[in-house]
């Protein structure tokens, strides 16, 4: 009777291959779930980086504008209810300055023969898709410049009138 009892002790104090498998299965399952979890926040968090980088660089875009065309005297391009994708003006000090955006979407201004960039849209998520000039009356200017994601979503639209003297 004794050999019994010592057997059915030895039974009970280990675990089964059974039970180890399924802890196992369970275990991959909650780090699988942790894991997701952790990658999907990575991935929008990348997104709102993307986001606020393109705003960023929009407003930078603008605020070149407000500032270049502050002390604009005269328009030359766009005409009057033109519509064109550069703005050339002419500044107080009888200096011709032309806006546009070139080919790898970098909002510039050429001053005489040097280009200065006011604003680059780092490669990313979002892309100038449209920019243009337009001038409604003799002395003013309209701005306009939408973003869209890579994937043709719109992202943000900016529109503004500006007032020569």
């Amino acid at each position: 009777m004794n050999c019994g009892k010592r057997n059915s002790q030895r039974i009970q104090r280990g675990f089964t291959f059974i039970e180890i498998m399924v802890s196992a299965g369970l275990c991959v399952v909650v780090l699988g779930l942790l894991f997701q979890s952790l990658f999907q926040g990575s991935r929008t968090s990348t997104r709102k980086i993307d986001e606020l980088s393109a705003l960023s660089q929009a407003k930078r875009v603008i605020r070149g504008l407000h500032f270049s065309l502050k002390g604009a005297k005269k328009v030359l391009k766009p005409l009057k209810g033109e519509v064109s994708s550069l703005c050339v003006i002419e500044n107080s000090r009888k200096e011709i300055m032309i806006f546009g955006l070139d080919e790898k979407s970098n909002f510039y201004r050429l001053k005489g023969p040097q280009k200065e960039i006011l604003a680059r849209l780092s490669p990313g998520e979002y892309e100038i898709s449209r920019f243009r000039f337009r001038r409604p009356f003799e002395k003013g200017i309209e701005f306009y410049l939408k973003l869209t994601s890579r994937d043709g979503d719109p992202f943000v639209e900016f529109f503004d009138a500006f007032a020569l003297p």
